[in-house]
Order: C-alpha cells, then structure tokens, then sequence
C-alpha cells in the first residue's frame, strides 16, 4: 500500500490527510498553493500510517517541476515464535495458555511482552519460567522460556519450593504429637506384592499412623518414607505410597535427623498385623491390650487421665464396634483405629460381636518403675516383692486370663490398700490356677492427684 503526492511549480499538492514540510517550516495539512522563488528547496512529506520522506526540488523559472513521493506503509508488527526448555511446558501469553511447547503466535504488535511458561512433574510439583520480551523488529522472532524454578502446592497455593517447604514445617510442628514413632517394616518379596494390591492403601496406613509418625517400608531393593506430616492425607503421603505400588524410587522432599528406627517384625501384610504391630511398639505399657476371651460381652471402659497424652485404639475383628464421641479413622474391613485427643473422659467401647482384639495405647505414661521389666516371668509359687510403681497410690489391680474361667477369674479386680499397696506378693496359687498366661495389671494414681483424677500408669506383669 503507498500514498502518493505531487509538487509543482507555484503551488503544492498533497493528500487531505498527509502533512508537508517545506524547509522545516511547520507542517500543514491539506492542500498548499503557493508562489515560489527560484532556488532548492527540502520537502518532507509524512503521514501517520507511513513512513516519512525528505526530498530536495530545483525550482527554475519558466518551468514546471514535478515531484512524484510514494511513501511505504509503516511496519508494527513482527512475528512471534515462543518455545520452552526443557520441552513439554505450557506456554502462558496474558495469563491465556497459548500452546503447548513450541508455538508461532503470528504477527504481533510492536512491544514488551511479559511471557510464561509451566510444566506439571506430579500433582504437588511443577517448573515454571517468565521472560520479558521486547519486539521490535519485523519478521522472525524466536523466544525460549526457560522452565528453571521449582514451585509445590501447599494448601491450594503453588508456592516457590522454599516457601511452601516452610510454610509445611510450621504446621507440621503445631500438629505433631509430643513422642511421634520412627519405624521400618520390612518385607520380603510376597509381603510387599500383597501390600501393593491393597485397596486404598494411602489412606489405610494415613489412618495408622499419628501425626509425626515416620514408617519406612523396606523391601530387598529399595524402602519408602512414609511420613505422616498432617492430620488429611497430603498429595506428597499420596505420591510416597503410589511410588511404592508401582516398586518405584521415591525421594523424599525432607530430611530427618534419623532413618530407619525400629524394625517391625509382622507375620502377615495384613491391616490389622501392621496396625497391631505398629502401636504395640508405642509403648512398653499399654492402658488395654486384650483378646477375644478377656473381653466382655457388650464392651469395655477405659479409665484415662491427661497425663496419658494423645491416645489410640486399635479394634481387630468384630461387629458393631462404636466409641462414644470418636469416629474412627480407619474403618476398614475387620480394622478400626480411634485417635482421641489428651483428656480425662473415660473410653466407653461397645459392640455387637466381641472383637478378636483389642488395644488402647498412649502417647505418654506417668513413670514407672525402671526396675520393673514388663518382661518379667515369674513362676508359680515363687514368693517376690515389686515395687512396681514409684510415687503413686494404686487403688485397685485387675486380672485377665488368657485360660478357662476358674471360679469367675477370666476377668477380677483386686483392691489395693494400705502403704504396701504398690507392691504385691504373687505367690499366692489364686493368682496363677493354670499353667497358660495370665496378665496382672497394676493401676496407679499420683499421690497428689485426688480420687477423682483417674489412673495416670499402668503396669503389666506376666504369670506363668
């Protein structure tokens, strides 16, 4: 396209809407007529769509001189071609996805652009890359984003690695219990096959575990972190386990101080062997662990203090199981676990059918004796003092046998009284009718605390 002007002698002519310049003179608009002297004389001619040209004319008397100006439109735009690296991200153009990779945006206006770019590497991470690009020529014009910065999804929020890491570990700690677990379950080659398989395994073991629980599953090749960071299950618990089905390398985004902890040993990759074993390994003194043939009929009542910390049940087998004011975390199959919260209320369990077992452990325990070994054996007739509990009034003591009834004795309690009550002579044929396990547990409470206040420790010694 071309706009065209004509000059001749004595007068100027020009487009309405072009402007002329005659020896820098201002510039006018429109048609010019005007007498002119001998001599050269500079033209310019301009227009806004076009590009402006100067031009210099030899005005001779008695002649007409012509001037012919073609004037070239003017170039605003240039081509755009954007790409990332490493290939495979999502190419942003005012915060509209614009193609995937590499793509040619045409022609485009002369100017800055601010351009991104984001690849996804799993649902909590991804790389993203910006530049600012300004166009100013025709043509060709190539530009690479660079996908150089790592961001994680925190809370709906994709966040700079580092911020979202911190933002983590400050609810982490606001959440944690006071004495979390570090343990490693091992597994042979079929053990972890049939774990794998397990149907909604994340949330299965999410449900086990407390926050700040670390269980590091170990096969011959390679083990998983699973770390239990948040009271929900998080993306990050999702992917650990997800690694582990597919028997792939899983790197965790934390470090902790230790690895691995105490290895547990389970017969079965089952639910309840793995929920059992693991809770079982919380503490040397659990407030209940029972079978099926020490249970009662309907339910069981659990005493409890605030020294006891947080708590958890584990209900292997069994119908109808509820807990007053609880809803369970797992509720799976024949499994149930409960997590209460510190406090004093009693635990009231009921059911319809008698679990196969059950066990309430807590996070922490008033102290027990060091010198009492939850381990100890005692034969039958054997005569020993042990002061099982140090600093504490113990008001009653309960038997449950793993044994036939004998004279009503599958469940008893026992009043403890005087300044002796912390110690007890096991002598006694009562205390051991049969040659099976039988389980003595001492309940105590602090000598400070009044009636009122519930046993705070418990300790269990086995009678052969």
């Amino acid at each position: 396209m071309a706009q065209e002007f004509s000059l001749k002698q004595g007068s100027l002519l020009l487009n309405p809407c072009s402007r002329i310049s005659i020896d820098s003179e201002a510039p006018k608009k429109g048609s010019i007529e005007r007498k002119m002297h001998e001599g050269e004389y500079e033209i310019q001619v301009s227009h806004s769509d076009f590009i402006s040209q100067t031009h210099k004319v030899l005005i001779t008397p008695g002649k007409q001189t012509e001037l012919h100006v073609k004037l070239s439109k003017v170039t605003t735009h240039g081509q755009l071609i954007a790409s990332t690296t490493p290939p495979g991200g999502t190419i942003f153009l005012a915060d509209s996805a614009v193609g995937i990779n590499r793509v040619d945006l045409g022609a485009q206006p002369f100017g800055t652009y601010r351009m991104r770019a984001e690849k996804i590497i799993d649902a909590t991470t991804r790389t993203v890359g910006s530049k600012v690009f300004r166009l100013i020529k025709p043509g060709r014009n190539q530009l690479t984003i660079k996908l150089d910065q790592q961001e994680c999804l925190f809370d709906g929020e994709w966040l700079a690695e580092k911020n979202a890491l911190a933002r983590e570990a400050k609810r982490y700690q606001t959440q944690k219990i006071a004495k979390p677990l570090v343990r490693m379950l091992r597994l042979n080659d079929r053990q972890a096959d049939t774990l794998r398989q397990q149907q909604g395994l994340a949330d299965l073991l999410h449900g086990m575990l407390r926050v700040g629980d670390r269980l590091t599953l170990q096969t011959s090749t390679d083990k998983w972190l699973l770390w239990k960071r948040h009271q929900s299950v998080t993306a990050e618990f999702h992917k650990a386990v997800a690694q582990f089905t597919q028997a792939q390398t899983y790197v965790s985004p934390w470090s902790p101080a230790t690895e691995g902890g105490r290895v547990l040993t389970i017969t079965s990759p089952e639910a309840a062997e793995i929920a059992y074993q693991l809770h079982q390994s919380r503490t040397r003194f659990p407030l209940l662990n029972l079978t099926h043939a020490q249970l009662n009929s309907k339910g069981e009542r659990v005493l409890r203090s605030t020294l006891d910390s947080d708590i958890t049940l584990v209900a292997h087998g069994g119908q109808g199981i509820a807990v007053a004011d609880a809803t369970p975390a797992i509720d799976f199959s024949n499994l149930q676990v409960f997590h209460f919260w510190s406090g004093d209320k009693t635990i009231v369990i009921k059911w319809q059918a008698v679990p196969e077992r059950l066990l309430i452990v807590a996070d922490a325990q008033a102290p027990v004796s060091a010198s009492v070994d939850q381990a100890l054996t005692l034969r039958k007739r054997e005569t020993r003092l042990l002061p099982l509990i140090e600093n504490l009034r113990v008001p009653f003591l309960t038997r449950m046998s793993h044994g036939p009834d004998y004279q009503d004795w599958n469940i008893e309690n026992f009043q403890a009284e005087g300044p002796l009550a912390a110690q007890m002579n096991y002598a006694k044929d009562e205390m051991g009718p049969t040659k099976r396990q039988e389980v003595i547990s001492v309940f105590g409470l602090p000598v400070f605390h009044r009636a009122k206040a519930l046993r705070s420790a418990r300790s269990t010694l086995t009678i052969r």
